[in-house]
């Protein structure tokens, strides 16, 4: 489980998968400090009555505390064809 002050990087998507509302977020941290410090970004996902309520409110800027459950890395193609990973959270609140 993760706990963190995050910032939000782009406006919520709200969508539907399987007839269930589904909320994405994409959010960065920081970790270190001075000439170490790095962001972080992490794409979360939020699900049900929650997410429908909170949409509005998740706004490019805005920072938000999370709690998130289920965060792992994902690997991917990018856009280069290259092997890439992304770190995904599942079920925040």
């Amino acid at each position: 489980m993760l706990i963190k002050l995050v910032r939000i990087g782009k406006d919520a998507e709200l969508r539907s998968a399987n007839g269930k509302p589904v909320l994405s977020l994409s959010v960065v941290y920081d970790v270190g400090y001075g000439a170490n410090k790095k962001s972080q970004w992490l794409n979360l996902a939020m699900w049900g009555a929650q997410a429908e309520k909170t949409a509005q409110y998740f706004t490019k800027g805005k920072q938000i505390v999370v709690r998130v459950d289920d965060v792992h890395i994902e690997e991917y193609n990018g856009k280069s064809g290259r092997s890439e990973e992304r770190r995904v959270g599942k079920e925040c609140r």
